[in-house]
């Protein structure tokens, strides 16, 4: 059932078997998981159902950064649904090699590996309504983009992006999960020695304060938030975690994306449309994508990544074009200013470009012989590259995160040299018409994923990262984390899949060891 934090004034909860702290991805998958074992569960939710994102409550995600543009408002989502009322859907797994120690990659490692996953990556597979993508690989690999050191593959994004859809019904029939909206957890309360967490103390939406009792504590927030919260532990908790207090909030880790470049392609209406048009299923569309193969990146010690393909027009490289872009976007340019830069040759070009563009844009059977590649990029996990708490708080007086967030010169090295050996594989091809680097005036449609990660990361000890093999907080008894902040590292693919399938792992560990009896 649902009801809001305020109500708990004249109806307190009693002592739960679990309490769940955020309502998006991770919490959703683990509460529709829970659904039917038993166990009494209260859902926390800082923001509202139905998709509302109430102004108020989004006000609490900014913060301060490095990064003076960095968009904390809109990479946060507190509402029923999470970040899954915003994103675009993409579902990818993690690479093999992600999980392993990497000599070359500083901090790298899981202490769980990619098989460990599998069988919840399947378990996740339904909630986003992913398919067997297998019959559909000839589409991208019968193509010059895979095969002796390029692999290609699918990225599938869900047709159903909003979580809250289906796990709404199922909330509203439980008897045993109980979600509190517009309950902002601000702390734990903890044991005298601070190795239990006996409950969470959580404001309202009218500044009220409430404690929640539960066995176990699971913090189901985003990348920044969590780690926010566990900033804030009370002396007696990061005494209990011993080494694993100090390392709350560093190796910070997002998803650069950058504009790499543009390939002609011959006959490119043939090979590549399984890269610039989705494959659409019924619950899925598949894009492809492709980069270097496992073997390869070993070879010559690379960090992950991979590309999508757009098409492209070599108008787009056109001075004119480029100014059209701007006057589009809105550079502050005077109309009188648009008409005295209108020649005829430049109008011509305007048009030519303008009739191909929405040609392409709404036939897939129009012609294009050029790809622009975006890049994802894999961020090596740096201690200094962290989340801390800035002087500035929000509405209920908690301070704010501050982000640091820098790009390595190892991130830079291994983007030029990648660069190198693809360019080597795309001459081997006989593609020898591209320009891969970064073209400044395709800038704007690169920037971050938004992914936040890594900063309560899981390691085998104390002394390397904040959560175990099972998400739980190292020297704490019952509080767990299910959130993107787990991943020791982030690979180039996109996290919400690996969020739930974690989500899974974790719940199942919960009933049979927390909760078995």
């Amino acid at each position: 059932m649902f009801m809001q934090a305020t109500d708990l004034r004249q109806a307190p909860l009693p002592q739960v078997d679990l309490c769940i702290i955020g309502a998006g991805p991770a919490g959703l998958t683990m509460a529709g998981r829970l659904a039917d074992s038993g166990l009494r569960i209260a859902l926390l939710e800082s923001g509202q159902r139905n998709g509302a994102l109430d102004k108020a409550t989004e006000a609490m995600n900014t913060g301060t950064s490095s990064l003076s543009d960095y968009p904390f408002q809109y990479s946060r989502v507190r509402g029923f649904g999470g970040t899954s009322l915003r994103w675009t859907g993409a579902c990818v797994q993690l690479d093999p090699d992600d999980f392993e120690v990497r000599d070359w990659v500083p901090h790298s490692g899981w202490p769980i590996t990619a098989d460990d996953l599998i069988p919840y990556y399947a378990e996740a597979a339904p909630i986003y309504g992913l398919v067997d993508d297998t019959p559909y690989l000839p589409i991208v690999r019968d193509t010059p983009l895979h095969g002796d050191g390029l692999e290609a593959r699918f990225a599938q994004l869900t047709k159903t992006t909003n979580l809250s859809h289906q796990f709404e019904p199922i909330i509203d029939r439980s008897n045993s999960i109980t979600c509190l909206l517009g309950a902002t957890a601000t702390g734990f309360d903890t044991s005298p020695n601070g190795s239990q967490i006996t409950g969470v103390e959580l404001h309202d939406s009218a500044g009220d304060v409430h404690h929640i009792k539960a066995r176990a504590t699971v913090l189901a927030t985003g990348g920044i938030e969590a780690p926010r919260l566990m900033l804030r532990a009370k002396p007696a908790q990061k005494s209990a975690m011993g080494p694993a207090a100090n390392i709350i909030g560093r190796y910070h880790m997002e998803h650069p994306i950058r504009s790499m470049g543009v390939i002609k392609v011959p006959d490119a209406q043939r090979h590549m449309l399984g890269f610039t048009n989705f494959t659409s299923t019924n619950n899925a569309d598949l894009q492809g994508v492709f980069g270097l193969d496992l073997q390869t990146r070993t070879r010559h010690r690379l960090l992950n990544m991979h590309f999508r393909a757009y098409r492209f027009h070599p108008l787009e490289n056109d001075p004119s074009i480029i100014r059209l872009k701007e006057i589009a976007g809105g550079a502050g340019l005077s109309m009188g200013k648009v008409f005295s830069e209108m020649a005829p040759k430049t109008i011509a070009k305007w048009a030519r470009y303008g009739v191909w563009h929405l040609w392409n844009q709404r036939a897939r059977s129009a012609r294009f012989d050029h790809l622009r590649l975006l890049a994802f990029l894999e961020q090596e996990p740096d201690p200094d590259n962290r989340v801390t708490l800035s002087n500035e708080t929000d509405p209920f007086g908690q301070p704010l995160p501050h982000l640091k967030l820098t790009t390595s010169a190892l991130m830079k090295d291994s983007v030029a040299r990648s660069l190198e050996v693809i360019e080597t594989q795309l001459r081997a091809r006989g593609l020898s018409d591209f320009d891969l680097s970064e073209p400044q005036h395709l800038a704007h449609y690169g920037s971050y994923g938004y992914h936040h990660m890594g900063a309560t990361r899981m390691s085998a000890t104390s002394t390397q990262g904040v959560v175990d093999a099972n998400c739980k907080v190292h020297g704490l008894e019952n509080l767990f984390i299910a959130s993107s902040s787990v991943f020791p590292t982030g690979g180039a693919a996109n996290p919400t899949l690996t969020i739930s399938a974690l989500a899974l792992r974790l719940s199942l560990h919960l009933t049979q060891t927390l909760f078995r009896n």
